[in-house]
Formats: C-alpha cells, sequence, structure tokens
C-alpha cells in the first residue's frame, strides 16, 4: 500500500524465493535512474514511480549517494548513477572478457596435455571456476563453471591464496583450516611455507588436498599492474599416474598458456 513504510514486504523473484525488500527497492531505483539517463530522477520522482514512501525513498537515495553509487546532476536534474557503479561495470566486463581471451589458450592447452583445463578466480574466501575445458577422455574430469571451491585447499586456490594482498591472506588464515582430505594442509606453517614457494616457483600442485583421487597443478594469471586476477589449473586423476616426464611438459605448456593469456589481455 502506498505511503506505508514497511521494511517486511516480500517480493519473490522467478524461483519464487522471497527477496530482500530493501535490495529489491535499490535495484528498483538504480534501474529507473539508468532508464532516465542522462537526465535523472529526484527521490520524490522515484518515490512516485516506484509507489515507495517519499521517507524509504529519501533514505535509500541518502545511503547510494554516499556509498558513490548515485551523484546529484546540477540543474534540478535530481540524481543519475555515480562513479561505483561504473566501477562494478567494469569489473563485470574484465570478467567477461578474461573468460572469452582465455579460452583459445585453454582449449590448446587441454589438447596438449589431454586433461581438463580450468580457469578460476577467487571469491572473497572461496574461489569460482570461470571456465572449463573439459578432457576428451571417457573417463574425465569436469567442473560446473561458477561453481565454488575453498581458497585453502586445491592447486588453483592456492596460488590464489598466495598472490593475495598480505592483509587479506592474514586475515583467511587466521581461522583454522579445515580438513578435507588426509592431504589437505591444516597446518598454518604449513601453509605459508607453502604459498612463498609458490609466488617463488609459480607453479602449484594439489595432492589430493580437496577430494580423493584427484589432482591438479596450477600457474596465476597476471594483469598489466601485475595483479593476479585468475589462475589456470590442469586437474587429472590420481590413478592415471602421469609420469614425471609428463608433469614437466604439463608445467611448461601451462606457463606458456597464462603468459599467452597475459600477453591477449595487454593487447596489441
Amino acid at each position: 500500500m502506498k505511503g506505508m513504510d514497511t521494511e517486511t514486504e516480500e517480493v519473490k523473484d522467478d524461483q519464487n524465493e522471497p527477496l530482500v525488500p530493501a535490495v529489491e527497492r535499490t535495484h528498483r531505483i538504480l534501474w529507473e535512474l539508468h532508464m532516465a539517463s542522462p537526465h535523472g530522477l529526484g527521490a520524490s520522482e522515484l518515490a512516485e514511480k516506484l509507489d515507495l514512501p517519499r521517507s524509504s525513498a529519501y533514505r535509500l537515495v541518502r545511503s547510494l549517494k554516499s556509498l558513490g553509487y548515485l551523484i546529484e546532476a546540477g540543474n534540478g536534474g535530481g540524481f543519475t548513477l555515480g562513479p561505483s557503479i561504473l566501477d562494478i561495470a567494469r569489473s563485470a566486463f574484465r570478467a567477461h572478457d578474461l573468460v572469452s581471451v582465455s579460452r583459445p589458450f585453454l582449449t590448446r592447452l587441454s589438447s596438449i596435455c589431454g586433461q581438463t583445463v580450468k580457469l578460476s578466480a577467487e571469491r572473497g574466501n572461496e574461489v569460482e571456476v570461470l571456465d572449463c575445458v573439459e578432457s576428451t577422455h571417457p573417463f574425465r574430469l569436469s567442473a560446473q563453471i561458477g561453481s565454488r571451491f575453498p581458497i585453502t585447499a586445491g592447486a588453483a586456490s592456492k596460488v590464489l591464496l598466495a598472490h593475495m594482498p598480505e592483509t587479506l591472506r592474514s586475515r583467511l588464515l587466521e581461522d583454522p583450516l579445515p580438513k578435507y582430505t588426509e592431504h589437505s594442509i591444516t597446518d598454518k606453517k604449513t601453509m605459508t611455507d607453502c604459498l612463498l614457494q609458490i609466488r617463488k616457483d609459480g607453479i602449484a600442485y594439489d595432492n589430493e588436498e580437496h577430494a580423493p583421487g584427484i589432482r591438479a597443478l596450477a600457474a596465476p594469471v597476471f594483469d598489466s599492474l601485475g595483479r593476479c586476477v585468475a589462475a589456470v589449473s590442469i586437474a587429472y586423476m590420481a590413478a592415471s599416474k602421469p609420469e614425471s616426464s609428463d608433469l614437466a611438459t604439463w608445467e611448461i605448456h601451462l606457463s606458456r598458456c597464462v603468459a599467452d593469456i597475459r600477453q591477449a589481455l595487454l593487447g596489441p
């Protein structure tokens, strides 16, 4: 009902799951301003368009302005989208570019090694699979795009953890390290030494640390500023028992893969 300032109103998404009212309202405000760009809308206009109490609209607009999501357009034009929206959009485009740029190099690496190859990125205390090129073997490993893994176990995870800013890495290592298998690294000193070695060597190995029977090796992808933005990993079944010469060859081609991705991201 218009004019009723309540936070208990329930809205549902396409999966019939309830949405948080404040989040849904914020989305509607940002979308209306997107549609109204570049002229903007005032808080009272937003309240009218979205059938919101003026007090709610004003509170949301003030908060979004303080966080940089809105700016005042000037000349009585109301509010328009601010720089924080642009930063988020740039991040989304970078992720999309990373996947599209990396795909041919991941495909080449998978073809050379005959194993499943993944592209992963850090997401707080987890690692998300951005892309996956599966092996053509009848019995092969696979990973669903968008699936999440812990950041303290696995080759790609350790690469991303090793190249995190030190303050973030230290924060993640404050809590006890989970034990997923008998090979999981649960000692903080051992993990710290392992991460130092990964930064030195440029390669990380997973010796069935997260799932029994699955091993991997991974290397970092750096951007133009030298920041680690992703990890490429080669995953294989421990039962396949590749020769040490095979692993050495995979390392060479993995290093070439991440170098080629970085060069492609830099452009001509």
